[in-house]
């Protein structure tokens, strides 16, 4: 599923569950301020809009993060089916459809900037990764379907400096090698990898970014509120 047809049901499923929130929240708002909605009728229009903002704010924030993960860090904005991150040393990690296997790549030698092919310094099907220095090692497996990592059938190193790659047959020829390079193997899968270079200190400020703005509208309805049902307190009951 492209990422066009994700943000579209993101859209209305937002939109329908918004219009359900603002009813709630509105006819919540109005039983709260029961004694006082001659004086309540803007903070209860401000309850209503209150989900419709959430939504507006939340897409703004998605597509900002989506534009800036995507032209500038190279990475994925978060949505569809396919994901991307780069990795040290120039190469990048890449997955569709599914996250127990990925595509080891070099961007700088991919021709086509929009989608990546397999070539002599590629690696598809990659299970399990290991990033260590100026090295990438690897096992990777011929099996599309199976999410086994006991299918894996051929190792790999990469030497990020030289941009060689090495292929072995197991993983003790593997560890054998990387031991004379001074690498220890310990392989992770490629997924979790994924997740260790994807995320950078700009997706921790898009989350503050989401959150503070609607956290601070929050906080001035709760005030709102508590103003309103302290003037209702204060008018006297009649009889």
């Amino acid at each position: 599923m492209g990422i066009g047809v994700v943000l579209i049901i993101w859209a209305v499923v937002g939109f329908a569950l918004a219009s359900l929130g603002s009813v709630v929240m509105m006819a919540a708002a109005k039983f709260l301020i029961r004694r006082s909605a001659a004086h309540g009728h803007a903070f209860v229009l401000a309850v209503g809009i209150f989900p419709f903002a959430f939504l507006g704010w939340a897409g703004t924030v998605f597509v900002l993060q989506a534009v800036v993960n995507e032209v500038f860090l190279h990475r994925d904005a978060g949505a569809g089916d396919s994901w991307k991150c780069p990795l040290p040393n120039g190469y990048s990690l890449s997955f569709v459809d599914t996250m127990d296997q990925g595509f080891l790549y070099d961007p700088k030698t991919q021709r086509d900037s929009d989608a990546t092919v397999s070539q002599e310094d590629t690696v598809s099907g990659v299970r399990l990764l290991q990033v260590s220095g100026q090295f990438i090692l690897g096992g990777a497996t011929s099996d599309e379907i199976s999410s086994d990592h006991a299918s894996i059938d051929h190792y790999f190193l990469i030497d990020g400096e030289s941009r060689r790659r090495h292929d072995f047959n197991n993983i003790d020829e593997l560890k054998v090698d990387a031991a004379h390079r001074g690498v220890q193997v310990k392989l992770e899968s490629v997924d979790r990898v994924y997740s260790q270079y994807r995320f950078t200190l700009f997706d921790v400020f898009a989350a503050f970014l989401f959150g503070a703005p609607l956290l601070v509208y929050g906080c001035v309805l709760l005030w709102w509120l508590v103003r309103l049902r302290s003037n209702e307190l204060a008018i006297p009951h009649t009889i």
